[in-house]
């Protein structure tokens, strides 16, 4: 008997229910539904210059691994962010994957690799970012934002789950994301400068992130509130392509390993150490009076 042509290693296939399947057994609430256009548009005003008082602050835990402890820290995060909406747009930074891991956890939900992401992206109805390199190379950046602005056309899924052509029009709302690299920061004025220079083409008036972890803290999750106090301080001395901040925090500071069928301790991040929530809450408000205070 001949053997048979395909499946000869396959144990299963089975079949994932189509997007619209999903987003009727878990439907948003109209209220939720408000808040996310809502937000998306405060994002764009900020980003294109037509708020120019407030900071875009992205803040919460490096990456999700326990959603009891990611709704622990939304409910203490949202009377912040209430409290200085007028200074600051807080957002909650939710990562549920980890595209660029490469040996440990990769997230909750992996990243299937099934289309580039800056062709995805240039689909998206939200504002997107890309950082540098991990070697802090800005042309990896550029790139995507160029990219990103483009209509394309890629290999994807319909809401029925269908493999379909997607066909975009491409994402005016861009920026770049400065996270340091190869162990150096690249936050600094000089840095933010040089930034400014390679997206100056695109016409955004607002178009740089600063990522206050990774290389820009080198890898101290101390140094967090360093970083972010200078950037104000440019900010203050006139620099006003800055868009705002990412600060990775958790309700508890620092980070832990995880082991098989070892307890983990709540609220400490499994990847890059984390700020405490304490720490936090003191750093976004100090952030919002830097914005209102005057310069002597």
């Amino acid at each position: 008997m001949q053997r048979p042509l395909d499946n000869q290693h396959i144990i299963e296939i089975k079949p994932l229910p189509s997007p619209r399947t999903i987003k009727s057994k878990l439907p948003i609430t109209d209220q939720a539904a408000a808040l996310v256009v809502e937000t998306r548009d405060a994002i764009r005003h900020i980003l294109h210059g037509q708020d120019r008082e407030r900071l875009l602050v992205i803040v919460g835990p490096c990456s999700i691994h326990d959603p009891d402890a990611a709704y622990e820290y939304a409910d203490r995060l949202k009377p912040v962010a209430d409290a200085l909406r007028d200074r600051l747009l807080i957002v909650m930074r939710t990562y549920f994957e980890k595209p660029r891991t490469t040996v440990g956890w990769k997230g909750l939900i992996n990243d299937p690799h099934l289309e580039p992401h800056r062709e995805m992206a240039s689909g998206l109805s939200m504002p997107v970012g890309f950082k540098n390199g991990t070697e802090g190379n800005l042309q990896v950046a550029w790139n995507a934002m160029v990219a990103a602005k483009q209509p394309h056309h890629f290999l994807g899924i319909n809401a029925d789950g269908l493999t379909s052509i997607i066909k975009t029009m491409g994402n005016p709302d861009r920026h770049i994301v400065l996270r340091g690299g190869g162990g150096k920061t690249n936050y600094e004025a000089e840095h933010v400068a040089r930034a400014e220079a390679i997206v100056a083409s695109e016409g955004i008036v607002r178009p740089i992130m600063i990522d206050c972890s990774h290389d820009n803290s080198s890898k101290d999750h101390r140094r967090q509130g360093l970083v972010a106090r200078e950037v104000l301080r440019q900010m203050r001395d006139g620099r006003q392509s800055i868009l705002g901040l990412m600060l990775e925090s958790n309700l508890n500071p620092g980070k832990q390993t995880w082991q098989q069928g070892k307890a983990l301790a709540h609220g400490v991040s499994i990847t890059d150490a984390c700020l405490g929530w304490e720490e936090t809450e003191a750093l976004l408000y100090e952030l919002a009076d830097m914005i209102v205070t005057k310069p002597v």
